[in-house]
């Protein structure tokens, strides 16, 4: 008889084991055969930034980035302007959870940006308009 079973990631750990046990009915036969074992890891699993968006957007004065981190980790800000220059790059170790970071954009000439998070080997690019 062949069949399968989901284990939560959350009993994956060091000290898992697997125990079989067979019963028989006067027999004493038993095969087992082509286990496999196999964590089932899904993107929010191996997403360290997450939950990420900018406002106001267009912005004025001041814009918002907002973001999660499932982990404390270093991570690095960087806004580029149309030709591809960076114009502000912060790089900070921000612990888990979320966070809202404020950027002033009162010195930014009317136009489009882009804002570029890097954290571990993640990458994220938004897009931010700028409206004086």
């Amino acid at each position: 008889k062949s069949g399968y079973a989901t284990i939560p990631n959350t009993f994956l750990n060091s000290s898992f084991r697997l125990k079989f046990i067979y019963t028989s009915k006067g027999g004493n036969n038993i095969f087992l055969d082509d286990i496999n074992i196999q964590p089932q890891v899904g993107m929010d699993d191996i997403q360290t930034l997450k939950g990420i968006s900018v406002f106001p957007n267009p912005g004025n004065e001041q814009t918002n980035i907002h973001f999660e981190l499932n982990k404390a980790t270093k991570l690095t800000i960087r806004v580029y302007n149309i030709l591809g220059e960076v114009i502000e790059s912060n790089a900070a170790l921000y612990p888990a959870g979320e966070e809202t970071i404020n950027i002033s954009t009162k010195n930014y000439s009317d136009g489009y940006y882009l804002i570029n998070l890097r954290c571990d080997q993640q990458t994220t690019t938004l897009p931010l308009i700028i409206s004086h």
